[in-house]
């Protein structure tokens, strides 16, 4: 297990320890968080809520049916990316 936790229950409470509450506050670039509707750890209204957070200008994307990490999908997430960069250095 990680965390090296005897029980799937320890690990858990190791798990809740950690937290990025507050961190993202004092970001000072723009994120684009791109995320899975079928990636359920980090579900859409925690993906909304940090965009909340960040003082710049942020956005969200939900790819469906996306796997964790989207990469069955990165021929959509490089492109909204590319775009998304484009965008903010004033390209496009």
């Amino acid at each position: 297990m990680r965390a090296h936790n005897m029980s799937t229950e320890e690990t858990f409470k190791a798990a809740a320890r950690v937290g990025l509450a507050g961190i993202a506050k004092d970001s000072t670039c723009p994120p684009m968080i791109i995320g899975s509707s079928l990636y359920t750890p980090v579900q859409r209204p925690e993906q909304k809520r940090l965009v909340a957070e960040v003082p710049s200008l942020a956005e969200t994307r939900a790819l469906a049916d996306a796997n964790h990490c989207a990469n069955d999908v990165c021929y959509i997430y490089c492109l909204c990316s590319t775009d998304w960069v484009a965008e903010h250095l004033g390209v496009l």
